[in-house]
């Protein structure tokens, strides 16, 4: 689908993490780590064993019968990573970023760019449930890395 502000939404979230950059990233470059802050997720692996650009994630989300793919698009180690994926005329690109603010802090920093037929007439329900689905995740991911429960 072409990009059309109409059929489009984009989210940004931005957290601060008490931990180094390399922590974070060692964590959130791991899919089968996103189950434990990824609340809708029941299993996430790389399907060719590689976190790098090209490579496919199965991710199967809670009460769904089959998983579904997420294409990594870019990897650029210690810094950020990209996803997308199509699922029934919807199309999510999400990016994180990492950004080291001390050598013991790291801000991280999720965006997410949704694109859909429905995108319209539900405009306002879709950014309150991306909204709480990303701060809500973003906020358990800091906590875990932070008491190092990697």
């Amino acid at each position: 689908m072409p990009f059309n502000p109409m059929f489009s939404i984009f989210h940004e979230f931005s957290i601060e993490i008490a931990a180094p950059l390399h922590e974070v990233w060692e964590f959130a470059q791991n899919p089968s780590n996103w189950i434990m802050w990824g609340t809708m997720y029941e299993a996430c692996y790389l399907k060719g064993g590689q976190f790098k650009s090209g490579e496919v994630i199965k991710v199967k989300v809670k009460n769904k019968p089959r998983p579904f793919s997420l294409l990594l698009t870019e990897v650029i180690p210690q810094r950020e990573y990209k996803t997308k994926t199509k699922v029934l005329g919807t199309s999510e690109e999400n990016t994180y970023s990492l950004q080291m603010l001390t050598p013991y802090r790291t801000k991280f920093t999720s965006t997410l760019l949704l694109k859909s037929f429905i995108t319209p007439f539900l405009r306002s329900i879709l950014i309150r449930k991306i909204h709480e689905r990303k701060s809500s995740a973003l906020k358990a991911f800091a906590k875990i890395v932070e008491e190092k429960k990697v």
